[in-house]
């Protein structure tokens, strides 16, 4: 009974909570809609599934999808008219697959795509056809990869800047590492070299000697103009990087996240909590794109100290379940937009599509809608959005 009364109490807080807490959106808000973003166009594709995006090429009116399944990776391919007009599977041990993906497929051209993966640099047609593979001068399972919407190899030069993925030989969540370690791998396709590439600047507080776990400063990225524009984990700054070797630091920009709870390391080795815990319910950048003189930062706010506090205190599952529903709806992922000094324009939470999926390509920024939890569609939609001032 006394455990009902706490539970009923703390859902109390937890709506009060929101009141205030729209309350405060509202006032932080009321001045910053200067800018926002727009639909421009739209592609509807006939699926039924859970599609995870990895490409959409402007210029041969493709899209790349995949379906991410136990024992089958197919990729498919689609037209801006919503029709798939063929797939197939390289994955595994056959002769002409890419092994496991290491990144997002990325589409070359009208009948050209390449896959990073634990063999190499694969090229196939769009009928499935390998018609060059360079293997890897080291081949290990990484820690660490991404492979969503948004987050794919950006091209510098001849080569391709993607995140080093490190190895699972190493505990992350509890070496103090972060003063050693290259956060980057320049890739040659033509070779399959890597060159370890970008540590954390100076003023980053994972330099502070502190203690991180993993995905604290997994960074996100977006290469404009021959220059890379980073932003690591948690940390609300935007790092300004040449793109050209030594890729020296230009400048950081720090920006103003309203509510925003980031880890922000541990003087004890052994955290308090485990490194799932921490990262369901800490802030963090999920993605950032540069359009024009602008930035768009995809972030999570992270709980606040009510939600954290019982987040972490022992509950039974059905309480643990009904809980991870009621923040899931309190903490959307958010998007703000905020001009070359810093700025910020606007923040608001999209209501019918993911800003963590955001993809430039071609100068076009793409985004995929929300997936209704309550019904099931048979496609899913891509909305090509752009900057609109108000």
């Amino acid at each position: 009974m006394k455990k009902t009364l706490l539970y009923l109490f703390y859902f109390f807080i937890i709506f009060s909570c929101n009141q205030k807490s729209d309350e405060e959106k509202s006032d932080q808000n009321s001045d910053l809609k200067n800018i926002t973003l727009e639909k421009l166009d739209s592609i509807q594709i006939e699926y039924l599934g859970n599609p995870i995006v990895h490409d959409i090429d402007p210029k041969s009116k493709t899209v790349l999808f995949m379906e991410f399944e136990e024992f089958s990776n197919d990729i498919m391919l689609a037209d801006f008219d919503g029709n798939v007009f063929n797939s197939f599977s390289k994955f595994g041990d056959m002769p002409d697959g890419y092994g496991s993906l290491l990144a997002p497929i990325q589409i070359l051209g009208k009948d050209e795509i390449l896959a990073f993966g634990l063999k190499g640099f694969s090229n196939y047609d769009f009928q499935g056809n390998l018609h060059n593979q360079v293997g890897l001068d080291e081949i290990y399972f990484p820690n660490f990869r991404r492979i969503a919407m948004g987050h794919t190899m950006n091209k510098l030069g001849n080569k391709y800047l993607y995140l080093e993925g490190g190895t699972r030989d190493i505990d992350y969540d509890k070496i103090n590492l972060h003063s050693d370690i290259f956060l980057f791998n320049l890739l040659d396709p033509s070779t399959g070299s890597k060159e370890p590439i970008i540590q954390f600047p100076k003023t980053s507080i994972y330099k502070s000697g502190k203690y991180f776990f993993r995905n604290a400063w997994s960074p996100v990225f977006s290469v404009v103009e021959n220059q890379v524009f980073i932003a690591f984990g948690g940390e609300p700054v935007i790092y300004n990087y040449s793109g050209e070797s030594p890729f020296e630091l230009i400048s950081s920009l720090p920006i103003d996240i309203p509510n925003y709870r980031y880890f922000e390391g541990s003087n004890n080795e052994n955290l308090e909590y485990d490194f799932i815990g921490l990262f369901l319910s800490s802030a963090r950048i999920e993605n950032i794109k540069k359009v024009g003189d602008y930035f768009l930062v995809a972030y999570f706010q992270g709980y606040d100290d009510v939600d954290r506090e019982y987040f972490f205190a022992n509950k039974t599952p059905d309480e643990s379940k009904e809980l991870r529903e009621r923040l899931k709806e309190k903490y959307p992922y958010r998007l703000a937009i905020f001009d070359s000094l810093g700025k910020r324009l606007n923040d608001f939470s999209p209501e019918d599509y993911d800003p963590t999926s955001m993809l430039l390509r071609d100068g076009q920024l793409w985004v995929m809608e929300k997936p209704d939890p309550e019904v099931e569609k048979e496609y899913f939609r891509l909305y090509r959005v752009g900057l609109k001032g108000e």
